[in-house]
This record gives C-alpha cells, structure tokens and sequence, in this order.
C-alpha cells in the first residue's frame, strides 16, 4: 500500500490547491476516505500524514482535519517588482493599481528600484537569490542593449522563481513570461492617424536605450509605405538615458533643443515616445514661438496624466483600463495554482510549469485631443 497513500495524498493535494479557498474547511472524515479510495485506515492515516507535514492541512481535536487557509501560505509568498525609477512619471497610478490587484488575492508586494544601473540591479538580483522569491516581476534596463546580469535571472529561474517582464525583455533570455504593449502596432495606429491628417513630413524624437522604441517607429514606417506614401525615415531623433535623466533630475532641456534646431524645419507632426518627452517638448515648442498644432502637431504614447495638463492636451495612445496590473495579477494567480507542494521551511518554494510560458500583448487606442491639428481646424 506504499504506493497507494502516495497516490492519495497526492489526489488530496491536486484538490486542495485547486480549490484556492481563503477560509479553512474540514476533509472528509476518515471513514469516509476509506470508503471512497477502497483502502485501510492505516493508508489513509499515512496520506493525510504526509499533507500534515506539508502543511496543507491541521488536524483538530475531536473535530477531524482541516485545510490550512490559503492565506496562511499567502503572507508567506514572497512577491518581488523591480522598476527602473521610482520618481517616472507614470508610476504612482501603476504601483497602486497594482498591490490593491494583489491585495486582493491576500498578497503584498516588495518593491526595489535599479535606477537603470546594471551594478545595483546586480546587487539586487543577488540578494534575492537567498530569499527566493516565488514571483519577481521586472522591469528592465536598457533592453535594447545586452544585460550583463543574465547569469542571475537565469539562476533565479532555475531556482523556482517564476519571472515576468513587464513591457521590457531581455533577448538574451529563453523561455520568459512577459506582458507588454504592441508597439508595432501602436506605431502603426498613429501612422495612420497623421496620414488622415494628410502629414507628410514627420521627425520621431526616440530614446536609444529602449526596444520598444524600435517598434514603435517601425510600426510608423509601415503605416506610411501600406498607404504608398514616403517613409518618414531621415528626420529620426535618438536621445540617450543620460539626455533623459538630466531632463528629470535638473531640468535639463538641451537635448529637446537640439532636435529643434536640427530635426524641425517645415515639420507636420512629432512622434514622440512617450507624453513625458511631448510635454516638455511642447514647452521647448512654445519658448521658441512654434505654435501647436497650429504649426506643427505633436503626438504620444501612454496617455498619462500630462496629456491633459499640457497647453495644448496632447493626443496619445491608451492602454486598456488597468491591462497591465489585471495581466500581473492573472500571471500571479497562475503561479499560486502551481504550486504543489509546501516546506515547513519555505512556503515559496514553486515548481513551474516550464512548457508553459504566460504571454500577454495589450492593443493600444488612440485619444484624439488638440495637439494635433484636424481639418475642421
């Protein structure tokens, strides 16, 4: 019968996790398992010992045995996010969407910040390797260039730690989960957008570091060569993550500058990356007496809170209501299904299902404002 308690336990187990209950509830009684599996007490006993010791149920006194409540293991589960800043501009609604959608699976979240460094993300990784946590949701580094810090995920991995990237990844990496926008097709859509405007000649304002950046353009360059247009290909503007850290830290302007001066002359429109980089554009726009629209149009992506602050609001790409956080806490709940096993030791301890690879791309929409001009203006 040694094979046979296993073979319960293991049934008893499959339905225990399954069920995902937050409160505890009584197994059936002894008794009731003999006669439902054909077996001795004995064999039962053995069963629910090995559950007992798994900590997936308690046995109380007089009363039988009870599951351990899903959120005893819960607060054990040890859920990391690594973000590249903390101060982005569209961080704050992000972070508290997302633990307010883990909070209600019980669970809190860790946060920790690389301020886009590959030292300190190594640091960070390498903490993490002796607190094994059962999720790290991340946020890469400049993707568009190699990371030097793949050994660590790749260990972090192996380990049993379930990782997602979060609108970034790293080629270097196999076999990763990810949720992230499609650029290609949010370049598309506003490439679409400045041919019904009848735009023609288009600078793009880029960062270098970013991949997603790449698909974005690319997903512009389309639009105009299915429509057998000209590819807006020459007035391209990469800024790097030094341009972009000195424009949050002091302010610094210069680069926005500089692609006036050079990228605009009898422009229709500006593609910009992001509302970040469109906002202080149309700053730099206004000092230097160039109206928007009605002189040139401004477009972006992430419709953030500065699209409407902005003089003029700028029109900008929109991701569905709350995508990514609901994505996260799907790939989440995933994970807590996997496991299949608890350590008095250790409760994030997980067993990944390495076939199965959680993959999520969010549509983008366009919000039409007066940053680009239409022709009824």
């Amino acid at each position: 019968m040694a094979i046979k308690y296993r073979q319960i336990a293991e049934e008893l187990r499959d339905s225990i996790l399954s069920e995902q209950k937050i409160i505890s509830y009584k197994l059936p009684t002894e008794k009731e398992l003999c006669n439902k599996y054909r077996v001795s007490r004995q064999t039962i006993r053995q069963a629910l010992r090995i559950l007992t010791e798994e900590k997936l149920i308690t046995a109380r006194q007089g009363s039988g045995f009870f599951t351990v409540p899903l959120s005893e293991h819960l607060n054990k589960i040890k859920i990391v996010l690594l973000v590249s800043e903390d101060n982005e501009y569209i961080y704050p609604a992000f972070l508290s969407e997302l633990q307010a959608a883990l909070r209600q699976q019980g669970l809190s979240l860790t946060i920790y910040t690389t301020r886009n460094n590959y030292n300190k993300e190594r640091a960070i990784l390498t903490e993490l390797l002796s607190q094994r946590p059962a999720v790290l949701l991340v946020e890469g580094i400049r993707d568009a260039f190699p990371n030097p810090n793949i050994d660590l995920y790749e260990t972090l991995q192996l380990s049993g730690t379930n990782i997602l990237f979060i609108n970034t990844n790293y080629s270097q990496l196999q076999h990763i989960s990810f949720v992230r926008s499609d650029d290609f097709e949010g370049g598309y859509l506003l490439g679409k957008h400045f041919i019904t405007a009848d735009f023609q000649k288009i600078s793009c304002i880029l960062p270098d570091f970013a991949a997603n950046a790449k698909e974005r353009y690319c997903g512009l360059l389309a639009s105009y060569r299915d429509s057998v247009l000209p590819m807006p290909e020459n007035d391209i503007f990469w800024y790097s993550y030094n341009d972009l850290s000195s424009l949050r830290t002091r302010r610094n302007t210069e680069f926005l500058t500089n692609f006036i001066r050079r990228n605009l002359y009898q422009q229709d429109a500006v593609f910009c990356y992001n509302d970040e980089i469109a906002y202080w554009l149309i700053k730099e726009l206004s000092y230097a007496d160039i109206k928007v629209p009605e002189q040139i149009s401004i477009a972006s992506f992430d419709n953030s809170y500065l699209c409407s602050i902005s003089t003029p609001p700028i029109t900008s790409l929109s991701m569905p209501a709350h995508g990514f956080c609901d994505a996260i806490a799907d790939f989440v709940e995933k994970v807590i299904k996997q496991l299949s096993s608890y350590e008095a030791s250790s409760y994030n301890k997980v067993i990944p299902d390495a076939s199965s690879i959680y993959s999520k791309t969010l549509p983008w929409e366009l919000i039409s404002r007066s940053s680009v001009l239409t022709f009824s203006e």
